[in-house]
């Protein structure tokens, strides 16, 4: 967007198109400076009715990486915000704008102020931004609801590249990937959420071992292809609930990178 207002034919041509096609103008050409944040990874959510609204993404910013702040056009028929970034200061922050099938116009759009490759994984809440592994899942969940939802389009559509992937190859889409239990540190006799992907869907067991080895409890799950979620409860093999100290969980049956193969986890004393 900002070459469009700024750059390109000294906006004479493109962004008076972007304006009044797709309802979308600027409204400053770097979110990161806007907010006057330091951080490097910001909150990133869907907002449109054909996405999944339920959904925060991450999305790098880093002295390169800069996002445009869009604004939506109110005299442009049918033109909606359809992401915004985290909510920093004046709010709120535009990060993408739709624009749906109107009178006159049989075509949809999206402009997105942002990157599609500085997307991240999808989290809970924005405490979990940059503690948790980054990984680029939002990438393809955000692509998907564009071409299923706004653009209602049957795409089949190929696999994330990820950085590292060597020309000419197809990358899986999931990598089997021990992600780390939540919260962590936990509390002793709470449920805690563990959390790892996989490349296909299959069976796997996660198994729970103590600080001297010893395998203490297990966790069987019916995995599916991408992130998956197991709760362990703390209840040990022998029918005990787990005290306070240190924990590790591996994943089973499964063939898993070595710096991926075990987590470590940390229950502490409710007392």
């Amino acid at each position: 967007m900002e070459d469009g207002a700024l750059y390109s034919d000294n906006g004479t041509v493109l962004y008076p198109f972007l304006t009044d096609k797709f309802g979308s103008d600027l409204a400053a050409p770097s979110y990161k400076v806007s907010t006057g944040s330091q951080a490097n990874t910001f909150g990133i959510s869907p907002v449109a009715p054909w996405s999944h609204v339920s959904r925060l993404y991450g999305i790098d910013q880093t002295c390169v990486d800069l996002s445009d702040v869009l604004k939506v056009v109110p005299t442009v028929d049918g033109a909606a915000e359809a992401m915004q970034y985290q909510n920093l200061g004046p709010a709120p922050w535009t990060a993408s704008v739709y624009r749906p099938i109107g009178t006159g116009r049989d075509y949809r759009t999206l402009i997105d102020g942002f990157d599609l490759a500085h997307l991240r994984g999808n989290y809970a809440n924005l405490g979990q931004i940059g503690s948790l592994p980054a990984t680029d899942f939002a990438r393809g969940y955000w692509l998907d609801d564009a071409l299923a939802g706004q653009f209602q389009i049957c795409a089949n559509r190929r696999p994330i590249t990820g950085v590292g992937d060597l020309p000419g190859m197809i990358p899986a889409r999931f990598a089997n990937a021990n992600l780390g239990a939540y919260p962590n540190p936990s509390f002793a006799g709470r449920a805690v959420s563990l959390r790892f992907t996989l490349a296909k869907a299959m069976p796997v067991t996660l198994r729970i071992f103590d600080v001297a080895g010893r395998a203490v409890a297990r966790v069987p799950v019916k995995g599916v292809e991408g992130p998956n979620v197991a709760t362990w409860d703390g209840t040990l093999a022998n029918g005990a609930s787990a005290s306070a100290g240190v924990y590790f969980y591996a994943l089973e049956g499964v063939d898993v990178a070595p710096a991926q193969k075990s987590a470590k986890l940390i229950l502490l004393s409710s007392r």
